[in-house]
Formats: structure tokens, sequence, C-alpha cells
């Protein structure tokens, strides 16, 4: 049986803070999947057709309950809630929560899985942390941006593109032919395939420069990416160059395309 760790709530006066409370809540969160995760699930198809399995629902509950304490009052939209229709009224301050992004990736049993937690201010992520607990990396951004991995903290930033060529990042299990035509655009000298919001992150610690996706996306699977690479000097856009947003409860929360930059938008 998986133990809760209690922890006392967290300061979450600043950016910086709020991620940290929030990479805290997604460790407690990552070590559940693990425990899942090592004796192995059977996965239940949604409504939507994605998959959802046992670790995904644990994940979550834990999330929310921590957040009750850290944040109260905050409204939160989680994935699996949202799945059963339970989506709370959110105004200009709200959290996105992905409890497992990247569930085909987990029953690949690839390691390419992340816990997304972020906070939404007036459309945009203020806040977030994405933590791969597979291979023990975490990535936090507020008004600084920072990586974890196996313990050992250090400061993250996107890099100044390079003279040869850009580095794309391609979804591993969602290729698109849009997000193909769209990179056919610019000088592209490599493509890498990564899983989850593990793209975003890649950005974020400057070893890509771009990553489209065209495809169907979720808020909840795009907003702590977007936060720590924001953090990190780089930007997420829409295709034609507007700011990509969040809150969009019209929509259901679903996205249109989007492309996640480092350092501004290249020349093609």
């Amino acid at each position: 049986m998986t133990q809760t760790v209690q922890t006392s709530p967290l300061p979450v006066s600043s950016p910086d803070a709020i991620a940290r409370a929030f990479a805290e809540i997604a460790r407690e969160a990552g070590a559940a999947i693990m425990h899942v995760y090592a004796k192995g699930c059977d996965a239940r198809i949604k409504d939507d057709r994605s998959p959802v399995t046992e670790a995904d629902e644990l994940a979550e509950a834990i999330i929310l309950r921590r957040l009750a304490d850290v944040m109260p009052g905050v409204p939160v939209v989680a994935e699996e809630c949202a799945a059963k229709g339970v989506i709370p009224e959110v105004g200009t301050r709200f959290i996105l929560v992905d409890p497992l992004d990247g569930t085909k990736e987990f029953l690949h049993r690839n390691g390419e899985f992340t816990v997304n937690i972020a906070l939404i201010e007036e459309g945009r992520p203020v806040a977030g942390c994405v933590f791969a607990p597979a291979v023990n990396a975490l990535y936090a951004g507020g008004e600084t941006a920072w990586r974890v991995q196996d313990g050992v903290e250090e400061a993250i930033s996107t890099r100044v593109y390079p003279v040869e060529g850009l580095t794309a990042l391609c979804s591993r299990s969602h290729p698109d032919a849009k997000s193909e035509a769209f990179l056919a655009e610019y000088p592209i000298a490599d493509r890498r395939e990564a899983g989850s919001s593990l793209k975003f992150c890649r950005v974020a610690e400057g070893v890509a420069d771009v990553y489209p996706r065209f495809g169907p996306t979720m808020e909840w699977d795009v907003a702590a990416g977007h936060a720590v690479l924001a953090a990190a000097g780089g930007q997420v856009l829409m295709p034609d160059g507007e700011d990509f947003l969040y809150g969009k409860t019209d929509a259901g929360f679903r996205n249109v395309a989007f492309v996640a930059w480092g350092r501004g938008t290249p020349r093609k």
C-alpha cells in the first residue's frame, strides 16, 4: 500500500514559491504512480477514446487533496474529474492538473510520462511543474526555471538558436501531418521524438528549439510545460504568432494548434 507523506502547507507568496509547492505535491503523486507502475495495471478506455489507469486516478486524488491544503479556494480543473463532468467554475485564477500525462507512455513502460500542475492567471500560466517520476527528473518554473535531476538542482534556460539549424521535437504517440508541414517551413537540422510534456522541458533546458502541435490537446496537457518554458525564456504561441491562452471554458478546455519556441520566432 502506498503511504501518504504528511506535509504542512507551504508558503505560496510568489510564482517560484508556488512552483516549489506544486513540485512537492507532484513528487508525492509520482511516488504513487511508480507504485502502480511497479506492480502493473490494466487500462480502461474513456469516452474520448483515451486510456485511463489506476495510477491516473490515484495521483489525481493525491494532488487534489494537497492543493486544497496549499491553495485553498483556488478552483482546480483536473483531467479525470473533467472526464466525469466534474468541472468547477473558473475565473481569472485557477489550477490545471494532468495527474499522469502520457498514459500511453506509462502503458508502454518507456518512462516518458509526467505529473503536470500549473497555475493560470489572466489566461497565462504563471507557475508550474512537470515531474517525470520514472527518471526522477523535475522541471519547475515561476519567475525562474530550474531542473532537479536525482536530487541536484540547477537553473535552466533556452538556448540561442544554432546557426546550423533548429532541433525540432515531435510527438511520439501523436504524429500529425500539419505539424510536419509547419516544420518544413523552417531550417530544421535535427528531429527528436519525446512523450508527454517533456517536450516543453527539452526546449526549456536548451537541448531543442521548437515543438509544434497541430493535433488535439487539452489545456491540462500543456499548461505546466508552458509555465516552465516561459520561465526559461521561451514562449508558446498560436501558429500565426498570437499568444496561446488558457481558460477556454466554452470549448471544454480544448486547445487549438500551438508552437512552443525557444528564444523568439526564428526566420523561415
